[in-house]
């Protein structure tokens, strides 16, 4: 409360924070975070250790040399138009404080190198996969439904999963594309970059799995082990308070990654497109049913046309 004189002139409510409760907030806060650095750690490790045989098959000249060039220009493309689609935002965010043209020259020069940079270590691992990878040879149409058929599984399973955990947020529609230069394209585009770094990396993964079982002929109790190792540190990148559920939950999505792997993906590798394309695919269609922005709709369509395309192409490849 405000006094002036004799008058009141302002006064606001105020709520007393027990330092208890505080304190216990802040210590489950740490240890959420210390979950997601140690999450974060081993999914980066994946893709160094990928990088680094892709490294090592190319130098062996086992490396699909022409993969990697698509990919890595393919994805060089997408940063380079996000980042043209996305200025007016990245020019909101600059400082009045500091000179503008310096602040161009940096926010340029930090965006190429994280461009060549991604898309080189991603090309890297895509042609990694490509030339490692057992050959099914049979058909597109057989891994179309394969591959959906996996990925509406997966989202399914996921969703029945989540429903016994802790109470979720309200689901919020996406409103950053209305800061893009054009919304609708921010929209369209915005699965494409997901599906590339997600089926890379489980296609390092299911490699992983491959070299580690001898093609699952030995040592299926340390892959069993590993992935649910790999599911709990996927799970911790969003890790709740309720550790238990977060345990619990990680060792199912380890397990059914595992199934899935041993069931599908190591006969019929290029329906894994597909499966990362279908799980993309809800996701705008669950943004386009909320009609956030007029575009919302019209820009899902495009996309959805745009994930199956690339989906298509990458089956092709890991066909051919």
């Amino acid at each position: 409360m405000e006094i002036a004189g004799n008058k009141v002139v302002d006064y606001y409510r105020y709520i007393h924070v027990p330092e208890e409760w505080s304190r216990n907030e802040r210590n489950r806060r740490n240890m959420r975070m210390i979950f997601r650095i140690i999450g974060w750690g081993i999914v980066v490790g994946i893709w160094l250790a990928g990088i680094v045989g892709a490294i090592i098959s190319w130098s062996r000249k086992k490396f699909s040399v022409k993969v990697f060039l698509m990919f890595s220009v393919f994805l060089l493309a997408l940063s380079i138009v996000g980042l043209l689609n996305r200025w007016p935002e990245i020019m909101a965010a600059f400082s009045t404080a500091q000179p503008l043209n310096n602040q161009i020259l940096i926010a340029i020069i930090g965006a190429a190198i994280g461009a060549i940079g991604m898309s080189g270590a991603v090309g890297l691992v895509v042609g990694y996969i490509h030339i490692m990878r057992r050959r099914a040879g049979q058909g597109l149409r057989l891994s179309l439904v394969v591959g959906a058929g996996v990925g509406l599984a997966f989202a399914g399973l996921s969703a029945a999963l989540n429903h016994f955990g802790p109470s979720p947020l309200p689901q919020w529609a996406d409103y950053s594309p209305p800061g893009a230069l054009l919304p609708l394209l921010s929209i369209a585009l915005s699965p494409l970059n997901k599906i590339i770094l997600n089926t890379a990396f489980m296609g390092l993964v299911f490699l992983g799995l491959d070299l580690l079982t001898a093609k699952w002929t030995r040592r299926k109790v340390v892959a069993v082990l590993v992935m649910l190792l790999l599911g709990i540190a996927i799970t911790a990148l969003h890790a709740t308070d309720n550790i238990v559920f977060w345990l619990a939950s990680g060792s199912v999505t380890g397990l059914l990654l595992l199934l899935f792997y041993t069931a599908v993906f190591r006969f019929q590798l290029s329906g894994l497109p597909f499966a990362v394309s279908a799980l993309a695919i809800l996701g705008l269609i669950k943004q386009a049913a909320m009609q956030a922005i007029p575009q919302a709709i019209p820009g899902a369509a495009i996309g959805i046309v745009a994930a199956l395309l690339l989906a298509i192409f990458w089956a092709g490849q890991l066909e051919n």
